[in-house]
């Protein structure tokens, strides 16, 4: 990491916190909206970009449906030190 680099720990309240008021914005009305072709991805390789890995992840599927779904099923999840 470089010198100007700042990194931050969330605590897990705060993540849990986070995931609780994602789940009910999505519940409630909130939308994603999937970009499909952004400009960062105008040079880079097929298989780098967003849609390719979403494609790859969710054939057949509305890539804001699956997404949602998936944002959904979040979960903290806390490992034993």
């Amino acid at each position: 990491m470089t010198e100007d680099t700042k990194t931050r720990i969330e605590s897990e309240l705060d993540v849990k916190a986070y995931i609780q008021n994602l789940k009910f914005a999505l519940n409630n009305g909130a939308q994603i909206n999937f970009q499909a072709h952004r400009r960062v991805d105008e040079d880079r390789e097929e298989k780098y970009t967003n849609q390719y890995t979403v494609n790859t992840l969710f054939p057949d599927e509305n890539p804001v449906d699956a997404l949602k779904r998936e944002l959904l099923t979040l979960t903290v999840l806390i490992l034993p030190t």
